[in-house]
């Protein structure tokens, strides 16, 4: 993959996806995010189904960037 604007910004969204994943499947996770964000996880709740579909959205991204590199 060409290292471009785009492979770096995607990077950068498939690091916070895994995190999101790791937020979202610890109780652990859940709780620091609720504490430290109550504003932000009143109106955008951090749920384990929202956080799997944002991995697979940036794992099939991914994969469109590959094959945009090698055509």
């Amino acid at each position: 993959m060409k290292l471009s604007f785009e492979t770096i910004l995607w990077g950068v969204l498939m690091l916070d996806s895994i995190f999101c994943c790791g937020f979202a499947w610890t109780t652990k996770g859940v709780n620091w995010y609720i504490k430290t964000f109550p504003w932000i996880a009143k109106q955008f709740p951090l749920t384990r189904g929202w956080s799997l579909f944002y991995l697979g959205l940036m794992g099939w991204l991914g994969c469109v960037l590959y094959r945009l590199s090698t055509a």
